[in-house]
């Protein structure tokens, strides 16, 4: 069975997309060129068919309601009292406003174009011929010549002019086609005028008997008649259930495909359309062997998969072991939670080591990245696997365009890029010091023991008596003499070795504090450290996720090629 115009189309634009779009099709370029141009050619061919017209001429008598029954057929009025001829020779013929005006018809009669909108009928021509009962016999050879160019001829008529016998009379000196006539029996409404349905269908049936009993006595061995009513139709009001407008509607459009098609077989553009198809099909055979390669590929990929994923994560984790982590921390928006000595202490420390290293802002940056040795070892796993693809490609013997295309997709420096992009970008997030609701106990506990370091030192530099004086009589001068003994007592050999012991027990305080601070920030951070770890374990996992889905793309695609081009 022929196929129909649009699927060769639809066909022939797939191919023209493919061959310019697509590298996975093993073409070579100067193929892909030429066999691209006998594409385009045969588009340009379809396109120019698809403007061909089907020319349908209305003939019959006057009154019959020719007007009617192209209204209908267009399904919205084309056909109106101001385009009645003002002879009985004229031709009107009815053309959509965007088909282009008709050339070389070469009749011999007037012709008068009407355009119109009806997109129904936007490539049928519809010719309202003169009226077969009043035409000058100096016209008839005119109408006989044009009929001959018709490629569908409707005999209309109506019960009260069916068996004119000059109807019958043109019908004779027609030339025969009896496959392009059609006949009908049009205001077949007006036989139920009178309201019994029975007898307007025992009408109905006695006419429409009658009509065939004289075609056939006229040499029409069968035929091709329908009883309409085209107001009906027209007027889009519910048809009667003898109404054969749509069986006479659907026979009409029917003939413009079969002539769409008659043209194609004529112009040997299915032909044309398969050597395309062949050809390429011939060339797209290696699609089959990439199929089954990709299916081994992935089969592979899948089962090892989860081993890859934990030899990532044993990668990191060695080097995450040994890193500094107090390189990764970032520190509380309102400091370290430390006071007093242990405060001044850690500042001291801090700027001493900034001293070491002038630049920390290029010590951080650098280890936001993994070292070299890390680096290449996910740039070797990627390289790996991508050898094992092309390895198994080139054993399949597939053409250098789809082993190009397998290179594409995995693309080992820009996935390589894209993992090094994510990685820093989970290092660049930090550490946090440590949880800040705990610090504000941290703080106070130093604050109690900086202020019991205080509170002893100053008990140990005042009098024993001056004590006791002040403790039994609190009052000004007990106070004050007091404080005169504390600072006499300041500057002695027992205060002296007092303010050692305090600056000693600050000193022990305030490095067991800052010790104990930089040992909570290790622990977090390296739980902290461990995490992020994970979230680069994740990264590796996608990455490999990301492989395996563009390959399942890829063999998905290449089966609906190989589909497209079997079939």
């Amino acid at each position: 069975m022929p196929r129909s115009l649009g699927t060769i189309r639809k066909n022939l634009e797939r191919v023209l997309e493919i061959l310019e779009r697509d590298s996975l099709l093993p073409v070579p370029g100067d193929d892909r060129e030429r066999l691209g141009l006998e594409t385009r050619k045969v588009l340009e061919r379809i396109g120019a068919l698809e403007e061909a017209f089907l020319l349908v001429g209305l003939l019959g008598g006057t009154g019959v309601g020719k007007s009617t029954l192209m209204n209908a057929l267009a399904g919205k009025p084309i056909s109106s009292v101001s385009h009645r001829r003002p002879h009985t020779d004229h031709l009107i013929i009815y053309r959509h406003e965007q088909a282009p005006a008709l050339e070389g018809l070469g009749t011999l009669l007037p012709v008068k174009e009407i355009e119109h909108q009806a997109d129904a009928v936007r490539r049928v021509l519809l010719c309202d011929l003169p009226d077969f009962d009043s035409l000058l016999e100096a016209h008839r050879e005119g109408v006989l010549d044009f009929l001959t160019q018709l490629d569908l001829l409707v005999w209309v008529s109506s019960p009260e002019k069916y068996a004119d016998s000059r109807f019958y009379e043109f019908l004779r000196i027609t030339p025969k086609a009896q496959s392009n006539f059609l006949f009908v029996l049009n205001k077949c409404d007006q036989l139920f005028d009178e309201g019994d349905r029975g007898e307007g269908y025992g009408k109905l049936e006695a006419v429409s008997r009658q009509f065939s009993e004289h075609l056939k006595s006229e040499g029409i061995d069968a035929p091709a008649l329908f009883t309409v009513s085209s107001l009906e139709a027209a007027e889009k009001r519910p048809l009667s259930s003898w109404n054969a407008f749509p069986a006479l509607s659907q026979l009409v459009f029917r003939q413009r495909d079969a002539k769409t098609i008659q043209a194609i077989k004529a112009e040997n553009l299915d032909v044309e359309a398969d050597r395309i198809f062949n050809e390429i099909r011939e060339k797209a055979k290696a699609l089959e062997d990439l199929e089954r390669s990709l299916d081994e590929v992935l089969a592979e990929w899948k089962n090892e998969q989860d081993a890859w994923v934990r030899s990532g994560r044993e990668i990191l984790s060695s080097w995450l072991e040994n890193v500094d982590v107090f390189h990764f921390i970032r520190q509380p928006k309102k400091g370290p939670p430390l006071v007093g000595p242990g405060l001044f202490l850690h500042s001291l420390l801090s700027a001493l080591r900034r001293e070491e290293n002038p630049a920390p802002s290029q010590a951080l940056t650098s280890a936001m990245e993994p070292p070299e040795h890390v680096q290449k070892a996910f740039k070797r796993r990627l390289e790996w696997m991508e050898d094992r693809v092309q390895q198994k490609m080139l054993r399949k013997s597939l053409p250098p365009a789809i082993r190009e295309r397998l290179q594409e997709i995995i693309d080992v420096g820009r996935r390589f890029d894209r993992l090094g992009e994510r990685f820093f970008m989970i290092l660049s997030s930090g550490i946090p010091a440590h949880a800040e609701r705990a610090g504000w106990f941290f703080k106070l506990r130093q604050r109690v023991i900086y202020s019991l370091l205080l509170v002893l030192l100053i008990l140990a530099l005042g009098d024993a008596s001056a004590w006791r004086g002040f403790l039994e009589v609190p009052s000004w001068s007990s106070l004050l003499h007091l404080g005169v003994t504390t600072v006499q007592n300041l500057f002695s050999q027992r205060g002296l070795a007092a303010l050692g012991s305090y600056a000693l027990l600050n000193l022990f305080f305030a490095v067991r504090f800052t010790l104990r601070y930089r040992s909570r920030m290790r622990r977090s951070g390296e739980k902290a450290l461990a995490l992020l770890g994970t979230e680069m374990a994740g990264a590796w996992k996608e990455t490999l996720l990301n492989i395996t889905g563009d390959l399942e793309a890829l063999k998905s695609e290449t089966s609906s090629r190989r589909v497209f081009f079997k079939g």
